[in-house]
């Protein structure tokens, strides 16, 4: 199970990069359900990491505007395990996406510094 906080109206929770010849990094990232993605980093956060680049692609943005966006490979420690996920560099916020929550449940109870939880369904 993945613990989180309610902060400043958001649900958040951390994600470790292992990142090569590095430390690993720890960033928190809210939870964004209207992005089919895995995450979203700034550009900067990406290039300050080195994450290797993979393709550009086509997204739609919130505002219904198409925008062609890097994206980047990284390896995350999700649950314990080593997962290889797309990062797109974009915006201004740290934001993990729905890609990342198939086949989990999310609970926050929404006010500030409530817990948020990602449980794995262990559906078989």
């Amino acid at each position: 199970m993945i613990h989180g906080r309610v902060a400043d109206g958001f649900a958040s929770v951390p994600v470790q990069f292992r990142l090569p010849n590095q430390p690993d990094i720890l960033l928190d990232f809210v939870v964004d359900t209207g992005f089919s993605g895995f995450l979203a980093l700034p550009q900067a956060a990406v290039s300050a990491m080195g994450l290797a680049y993979a393709f550009h692609t086509t997204v739609t943005l919130a505002d219904e505007t198409e925008a062609h966006l890097p994206v980047h490979s990284a390896t995350v420690l999700w649950e314990g395990v080593e997962r290889e996920v797309r990062v797109l560099a974009v915006g201004k916020r740290a934001a993990l996406g729905t890609s990342l929550l198939d086949q989990y449940e999310i609970t926050a109870l929404f006010r500030e510094g409530g817990p948020v939880s990602i449980d794995d369904l262990q559906i078989t």
